[in-house]
């Protein structure tokens, strides 16, 4: 019993936290870091370039979830931002020959591309 005891006290001091507290400290870690937060710096964020298909304009966005929950009000009828990413990557991979739905636009809006940021591979 004293050594278990000892042994518990011991990680505690060194930060060694078992299981779910583990799993949970490292979730609350990742919140703030630019690289893996909800930041324009996160490392899975994609150079995305809209079109509007009757206004034309066009708009350059890196991290498309931080962009659809910024700007619902350019998607009238979605319910959720993560609708839009989902549509929008629909539109993407029908113009890469990837998908099977022949979607061209998503909201009135246009995918014109999809790129990683410069200096990151796949």
């Amino acid at each position: 019993m004293y050594r278990r005891a000892y042994a518990t006290a011991r990680n505690r001091k060194y930060g060694i936290v078992p299981g779910a507290l583990a799993i949970a400290s490292a979730a609350k870690s990742t919140r703030g870091s630019p690289i893996l937060g909800h930041f324009e710096s996160n490392m899975r964020a994609k150079i995305w370039k809209l079109k509007h298909r009757s206004t034309g304009r066009i708009i350059e966005v890196r991290n498309m979830m931080l962009f659809a929950e910024k700007n619902m009000d350019l998607f009238p009828g979605t319910e959720t931002p993560l609708n839009v990413v989902r549509g929008l990557s629909q539109v993407a991979a029908c113009n890469a020959g990837q998908a099977y739905t022949r979607a061209r636009s998503y909201r009135g809006w246009e995918v014109v591309s999809v790129e990683l940021p410069k200096g990151e591979s796949s």
